[in-house]
């Protein structure tokens, strides 16, 4: 074998990795999201002000002001 022709297959390995990258980050990126006990959710609004966001058994949605730091 040559070396171009190694060369050739390691370009060919290294994008086949990064094309395999790309697809577990499209795919952690549509997976939906689940919280639960004891963890927290926070949204920063673009003021910067942190809402702690809460919902009762009744599917109540509630936010807290958290102020400029959560925690």
């Amino acid at each position: 074998m040559s070396a171009f022709s190694d060369q050739q297959r390691d370009t060919n390995r290294l994008r086949q990795r990064v094309d395999a990258g790309d697809k577990a980050r499209d795919r952690q990126q549509r997976e939906d999201v689940t919280i639960e006990d004891p963890r927290r959710l926070f949204l920063r609004s673009p003021n910067g002000t942190y809402w702690q966001v809460t919902v009762s058994d009744a599917g109540v949605l509630t936010t807290t002001n958290m102020g400029s730091n959560p925690l």
